[in-house]
């Protein structure tokens, strides 16, 4: 019953599986790889830009588009371009835009599932083997014991029956342990087939997505440190002004 299921069932499902990933992490490969040959290409002023831009995600990629409006709200006027102030990569995350696609949470775990199926597999093997060589041993047993005379059989012949009782409980034994510890290795070949392929899809996902947020990154320059001090001691100073002409307006009524 065991070997069948694991045929019958659940390798199927986990081919079935694995094909479902393998369509779920070429689309999202194919579409990083896209918005990052657009963001490329585009070369408009400030606003038509990023009109542009929120656009294309909110329309062919609506799960990334928090992580576009995450990334947006980081850029900021100096003089005539945008400036980022963090890179990319802290707002296009590969735990947001490629796990998901992937199932990662439960398929990372399948492998060690397909493993731990078939050492069940050899075990119960190895049981129902030696249930029947037990069996077997105790048939003869009786047997003997049922059939003894008062004459003592000869050493020839009493050896001959052991040897048969030997036989019969290893062909038994064999008959049982073969089909599970092979059943057991196309576990195990599927559980590294498996991780394989898995690896592979999430290996093209990432690679998309690192050319995504390069992509960004040339986009728009990073304003340096120096740069955002002085952007916020700027603002400091503003706001620091107008609190004051706010409350000599006060004063003043």
């Amino acid at each position: 019953m065991l070997e069948s299921f694991v045929y019958y069932c659940l390798l199927p499902l986990v081919s079935g599986f694995l094909l479902v990933l393998f369509v779920r992490a070429i689309r999202r490969s194919v579409l990083l790889g896209s918005l990052a040959d657009f963001v490329d290409k585009v070369d408009f002023s400030q606003d038509e830009f990023l009109s542009k831009v929120d656009e294309r995600f909110s329309k062919e990629a609506p799960e990334v588009l928090s992580s576009w409006q995450t990334f947006r709200h980081s850029l900021i006027v100096k003089g005539r371009y945008l400036r980022r102030i963090s890179e990319a990569a802290e707002h296009f995350h590969s735990g947001d835009l490629v796990d998901p696609v992937l199932f990662l949470d439960f398929s990372k775990h399948l492998p060690g599932i397909l493993t731990g199926v078939g050492i069940i597999c050899t075990f119960t093997g190895m049981k129902s083997g030696l249930g029947s060589a037990s069996t077997s041993l105790k048939q003869s047993q009786a047997a003997q014991s049922v059939g003894a005379t008062p004459i003592v059989a000869s050493n020839a012949a009493a050896d001959t029956a052991q040897e048969r009782v030997l036989t019969t409980m290893t062909q038994e034994l064999l008959e049982k342990i073969e089909p599970a510890i092979a059943l057991s290795l196309v576990a195990v070949i599927f559980a590294i087939g498996f991780l394989f392929a898995e690896r592979i899809l999430y290996s093209f996902c990432v690679a998309s997505l690192h050319k995504l947020q390069r992509a960004l990154d040339r986009k728009f320059q990073r304003i340096s440190d120096g740069a955002l001090l002085q952007r916020v001691a700027d603002s400091s100073d503003s706001i620091r002004d107008h609190s004051e002409q706010s409350m000599n307006t006060l004063k003043g009524i």
